[in-house]
C-alpha cells in the first residue's frame, strides 16, 4: 500500500492548491480610520470590542462626526483584528496617550516566617 501511495505522489501532487487574488477584496477601513480607532482607543483607555463601537456609534449618529462615518458600521471581530495594525505600525507613535494600565505588585502567597 505505501509503495502505491508513493508513486502515485511521484506522478501528480497529492494536493492542489489554490491562491486568491491579492486584490480580490479591497480595503474598507483606510490608514485614518485605524489611525482614529488608535485615537479612541487612547483617549479611553482601549475599553472592550463592544464598548468601542458603541462610542463610535455614538460619535456618528449623535454627535455627528464624519470621521467616524466607516468605523461607526465596524463589527466588533473586525475591530479586534485592525487594533494590531496600529500597534505595530509607525503611526501607532504618533498618538499621544492620555493614560495606560500600570502593573500592580500583589502579594500571592504571604510568607510566615
Amino acid at each position: 500500500m505505501r509503495l502505491a501511495v508513493k508513486r502515485g505522489a511521484e506522478r501528480t501532487p497529492l494536493l492542489k492548491r489554490y491562491r486568491g487574488s491579492r486584490t480580490s477584496f479591497s480595503s474598507v477601513y483606510t490608514g485614518a480610520d485605524v489611525l482614529l480607532l488608535a485615537h479612541t482607543d487612547s483617549l479611553h483607555g482601549t475599553l472592550s470590542g463592544p464598548a468601542t463601537k458603541k462610542l463610535m456609534e455614538r460619535a456618528w449618529s449623535l454627535f455627528a462626526d464624519r470621521r467616524y462615518e466607516r468605523l461607526a458600521a465596524i463589527s466588533v471581530a473586525h475591530l479586534y483584528n485592525l487594533r494590531p495594525r496600529f500597534r505595530c505600525s509607525a503611526t501607532f507613535r504618533e498618538v499621544k496617550f492620555v493614560g495606560g494600565l500600570q502593573p500592580a505588585l500583589v502579594a500571592i502567597v504571604k510568607s510566615t516566617k
